[in-house]
């Protein structure tokens, strides 16, 4: 195959994300989505960084003679406590773990040295999903060392398959389904055609062995190419029980771009819960992005979600007894298990057209520089944007447990006045913890400044001694970033951008308060509550000076009962006017007294 030096650049979304210890060093590879279909981008020779106390240098070098290709390098940066550091450079990317562990213990700490080389790599260049590629050495789909930048705009026509499958009580696999834009087929278990009028709106194709059925899935993917897999539970179960087929029957599942297999993975936190990632696409859970999206139904059984959403359901519900309608089917009408399985695969396309799921977790990967199938996350896509931006402001991040776990105020919550109330208004500070943080520069590199600032310095004092720098901080400015750009989308009528963005801010004081987050600090998050606290307490204050009463309140929200009955219109404008009052004085108040720009806001 013929290698091309490309001189024009080259739109894509990152898919999937990949790297490997190679003897020359360590290898990154990223799966795009582009105009031009798939690409693998490879960059060669990768080396990764850590950090270290450099009063240590002596004990580093000496644990570094037991290991080839790491170098110490002096760096302008330093720690939370303001200790100068060196950097780690190596050129395979478990060598630092092995050097963390040999450091252990002379009790010397490693910093960053589990940031992974593909995540590191992007989050520097402040690349989150949508990517430009320029140069590089183009080989067929491959593009061998370009220069990465990022591309926010640009989004993909994606190749999307809904699969499900159908198996026995003991999760004997009967039938594969598979429903896409290009073709509609279902794989069944069977030893010949049974006589019967072949399906009018997918084909049926009949497998002699389960071993056959795995083939056959391998090579529709390999024909059709899919860039996401989409399903229910899929995970979980579809996947599982697909590749728990192929292990017994010894016929590789290769689901992945390149005839390539599932990398199967265990979550360190949940017993038994499994990820499966695969090179070049993306395995998106119908539940698990339901959640995600903060969507909430009684039950996220596809019968319940579909008749939610649809009026309609499975051809077997849940009420049902559906294992032995399957049984039945299985073993005297195949065509109508086939048929009931892909209905299902159909359902779960029109929830996620319904539902706009798959231009949502597009948008969530954008935003947060996680993955497309990456759910949860909130720590990791909260380092993802402050380390590159903490960096250029000279430190580098602590590790996790650095600070003991410990209780830390929550929101706030008012003692209720019981009774029944005509004329109540509730008002909602919008975004409040995000709020508080721009308002009043809440960060952790702010606070290491603040922390050892003079005592004449110009600084923002928060609750339970906290001081914050007024110029040197990240987090305020993202959490700008992102409402700047939620309003956009807002205003574009971008609803999956807008959610994305609002549970992306909101995560933010969740994360500082999370143990285990390497920013974890009871401070930084009590800087958050506390102030929270304050501002509903003045809030109120300021309300009941006026002549009406507060009953109720809560994280962000204040009930106030307007002390007699007002016709609708009526209380509706003393709602709004109540709005700007409060903002204007909010304004006043903190300009005046602090210096500080106001960006609370009440709603009604």
């Amino acid at each position: 195959m013929s290698s091309v030096l490309a001189s024009t650049e080259l739109s894509g979304f990152i898919l999937t994300r990949h790297w490997r210890d190679l003897p020359e060093g360590t290898e990154i590879e990223y799966w795009l989505a582009t105009d031009e279909g798939p690409k693998k981008v490879l960059l060669t020779q990768q080396t990764s960084v850590a950090f270290v106390p450099a009063r240590h240098r002596a004990a580093v070098q000496a644990a570094l003679g037991s290991l080839q290709g790491l170098a110490l390098k002096a760096l302008a940066l330093k720690t939370f406590e303001h200790e100068p550091v060196l950097g780690v450079y190596a050129r395979r990317f478990r060598d630092l773990d092995r050097l963390a562990r040999a450091l252990q213990p002379l009790q010397i700490a490693l910093y960053e040295a589990d940031v992974r080389p593909h995540d590191r790599y992007l989050m520097e260049r402040f690349i989150t999903a949508g990517v430009g590629v320029e140069g590089g050495l183009h080989e067929g789909a491959t593009v061998v060392n370009p220069r990465l930048k990022p591309l926010s705009g640009w989004r993909p026509a994606l190749k999307l398959v809904s699969l499900d499958i159908e198996t026995s009580a003991t999760e004997a696999l009967y039938s594969i389904a598979l429903d896409s834009a290009a073709d509609r087929v279902v794989f069944m278990l069977c030893e010949a055609p049974e006589p019967a009028a072949a399906p009018a709106d997918f084909r049926l194709v009949h497998c002699p062995t389960r071993g056959a059925m795995i083939e056959q899935l391998n090579d529709w993917f390999a024909a059709h190419d899919p860039d996401v897999i989409i399903g229910w539970n899929v995970i979980q179960f579809d996947l599982r029980v697909l590749q728990k087929t192929a292990d017994a029957h010894a016929v590789p599942l290769l689901l992945g771009r390149e005839r390539r297999p599932i990398a199967w993975r265990t979550h360190p936190g949940r017993q038994g819960y499994l990820f499966a990632p695969m090179p070049g696409r993306v395995v998106v859970d119908g539940i698990e992005a339901l959640r995600a999206g903060m969507w909430s139904f009684p039950s996220f059984s596809l019968e319940s979600v579909s008749q939610a959403l649809l009026g309609e359901g499975k051809e077997i519900g849940d009420a049902y007894d559906k294992m032995a309608e399957i049984e039945r089917r299985y073993q005297h009408d195949k065509p109508a298990l086939a048929s009931y399985n892909i209905r299902d695969c159909a359902l779960v396309l029109r929830i996620f057209e319904r539902l706009e799921l798959l231009p949502f977790v597009l948008e969530r990967a954008q935003t947060t520089g996680l993955q497309v199938d990456h759910f949860g996350g909130s720590i990791a896509a909260f380092s993802h944007h402050y380390l590159p931006r903490m960096h250029r402001l000279g430190y580098v991040a602590p590790n996790v447990g650095d600070i003991a776990a410990k209780a830390f105020p929550g929101g706030y919550v008012m003692d209720s006045t019981p009774g029944f109330y005509d004329s109540v208004v509730v008002l909602d500070y919008k975004s409040l913890y995000p709020s508080i943080i721009r308002t009043f520069l809440v960060d952790p590199v702010g606070l290491a400044e603040g922390s050892h600032a003079d005592a004449g310095a110009a600084l923002v004092h928060g609750p339970q001694g906290t001081r914050f720098s007024r110029d040197t901080h990240c987090l305020p400015d993202i959490v700008t970033t992102l409402s700047t750009a939620r309003d956009e989308a807002k205003r574009a009528r971008n609803q999956p951008l807008s959610q994305a963005l609002k549970l992306l801010m909101n995560s933010f004081a969740g994360v500082l308060g999370a143990s285990e987050c390497r920013f974890f600090n009871p401070k930084l998050v009590s800087a958050v509550t506390l102030r929270g606290h304050e501002l509903m307490k003045l809030t109120r204050a300021w309300v009941e000076q006026r002549g009406y009463q507060v009953i109720y309140g809560d994280t962000d929200s204040i009930f106030i009962w307007l002390k007699r009955p007002y016709p609708a219109p009526e209380a509706h404008a003393l709602a709004a006017g109540l709005v700007q009052q409060i903002n204007a004085w909010w304004t006043h108040k903190l300009r005046q007294e602090q210096g500080l720009e106001n960006f609370l806001e009440i709603e009604f």
